[in-house]
């Protein structure tokens, strides 16, 4: 018997390609955000222009006795007086200030204080007139003047006072009045020119005085200067 035939072998499947996917788009920096409109832009204001009725700024008035040293010129000056009194001792400070004061263009005053009887303890009466002589800033420039205090509770029965005596420019204390209402609270004396004697060595003492020397014939146990 002839022979069967051989089996045909399988045909060869086509070969699959791989099909390629697309490339991703890289993501730079993440999306984008859609750019904002800008806003648009005000309109400037224009300036105001100041009110036709608005009146000038006042400028600012000078000093009474800055009006006093350009109108009425002394031939004594304060600050002269001031380094004199400063470095020399006392008997020569005097001397030069009797031959150079300017009782026309300068005053001397005595002052009090009216409450006295109030004054218990030396520490509070010393400080009420260090407050005083700061207060008086103002007329520093045109006035001079030693504060003291006398007495203490240490020594008794003696009161404690306060006295003091001042050199102002011009004629009255009504300056120093207004620049230190406090000064209100002392007794003020105008020691009338021309001097004697007398009354020259009564300002020598006061401006000669010292802590733990004698003035009027009571201890001094607190001085203070204005200069």
């Amino acid at each position: 018997p002839a022979a069967a035939p051989a089996a045909a072998a399988p045909a060869a499947e086509p070969s699959k390609k791989k099909e390629k996917k697309p490339k991703e788009e890289k993501k730079k920096g993440g999306a984008k955000e859609p750019k904002k409109e800008a806003a648009p832009k005000e309109p400037k204001k224009e300036a105001a222009p100041p009110p036709a009725d608005e009146p000038p700024k006042e400028k600012k008035k000078d000093h009474p006795l800055k009006i006093l040293d350009k109108e009425a010129p002394s031939d004594f000056v304060g600050d002269t007086w001031k380094k004199v009194f400063s470095n020399n001792p006392p008997e020569e400070a005097m001397k030069q200030f009797w031959e150079t004061f300017d009782p026309k263009g300068w005053s001397l005053w005595f002052c009090r204080y009216k409450y006295n009887h109030e004054n218990t303890k030396l520490f509070m009466t010393a400080n009420l007139v260090g407050g005083f002589i700061q207060r008086s800033g103002e007329i520093r420039k045109w006035a001079f003047g030693l504060m003291f205090v006398t007495g203490s509770e240490e020594f008794g029965p003696e009161p404690i006072e306060i006295s003091g005596l001042w050199l102002f420019r011009g004629d009255t204390v009504a300056h120093l009045i207004e620049a230190n209402d406090d000064a209100q609270h002392y007794h003020w004396s105008k020691i009338e020119p021309p001097l004697d004697d007398k009354m020259k060595a009564f300002v020598a003492e006061y401006w000669s005085a010292d802590v733990g020397g004698f003035l009027e014939g009571k201890l001094v146990t607190d001085a203070k200067v204005f200069k």
